[in-house]
């Protein structure tokens, strides 16, 4: 398991982490982790498993919480894509996401139990 956060790491964080330091512009990381019920939960969330949550491609067989996530995760990317700003404060009540800050790492964390927290659904 250790080998694949190092590749993880390597293929996917350093080089975001190294763009987002350079970069003038705000910037916003995530990090996508809710469990997927095909994969090894030992692996983790592989990488583009957010992609049907990010186009509300999920599966009508799904609970409803997996629909809830979808809804705010498309609030989140189509507020960035009009404003180029994610907390436009438009569509679903969410949590603030941070802008990525040299000396620490926010990256926001997209998964049913933030979302819930978040949004007051717990």
């Amino acid at each position: 398991m250790a080998y694949y956060r190092l590749v993880g790491d390597v293929h996917f964080q350093a080089p975001r982490r190294f763009w987002t330091q350079t970069l003038s512009a705000p910037s916003y990381a995530y990090l996508f982790t809710d469990p997927q019920p095909s994969a090894d939960p030992a692996l983790g969330v592989f990488h583009s498993a957010e992609l049907p949550y990010l186009f509300g491609n999920v599966s009508t067989a799904a609970p409803p919480k997996v629909a809830n996530l979808s809804r705010a995760m498309l609030d989140y990317w189509i507020s960035f894509a009009v404003s180029l700003n994610p907390n436009d404060g438009k569509g679903t009540k969410s949590a603030l996401w941070h802008a990525f800050i040299t000396s620490s790492d926010p990256s926001f964390r997209t998964s049913l139990g933030d979302v819930r927290e978040n949004q007051g659904m717990e």
